[in-house]
C-alpha cells in the first residue's frame, strides 16, 4: 500500500511495530507523521527510525548542505530529531 504517513487510513492501534527508513527527513510536517504513527501503533509497540540527520552538528557545511538538499531533493538534513521525537 502507498499512502501519506500524515494521513493514514489504517484503524487505530493496529501495528505491533513501525519502521521508518529515511521517510521523516523528507516530510514537510514530521510531527504530524509521528502522531499518525503513534495513532496506528498498538500499546507497548515500538517505532524504529533510520535517519541521516546531523544530530546537533552546528557546522556551516551542514547548513549549506541542508539548503541544497531541501531545494533539490525536499530533504531536511539539519532537523533536530532529539527535539522532534
Amino acid at each position: 500500500m502507498v499512502m501519506d504517513v500524515n494521513f493514514m487510513t489504517f484503524r487505530d492501534n493496529i501495528f505491533d511495530n513501525i519502521v521508518d527508513t529515511f521517510g521523516l527527513e523528507f516530510n514537510l510536517d514530521p510531527v504530524k507523521g509521528l502522531k499518525e504513527m503513534k495513532r496506528v501503533l498498538k500499546k507497548g509497540g515500538k517505532i524504529y527510525f533510520i535517519n541521516s540527520g546531523y544530530w546537533n552538528d552546528p557546522s556551516r557545511m551542514i547548513q549549506l548542505k541542508s539548503n541544497y538538499s531541501v531545494f533539490h531533493y525536499g530533504r531536511w538534513v539539519d532537523r533536530n530529531w532529539n527535539e522532534i521525537i
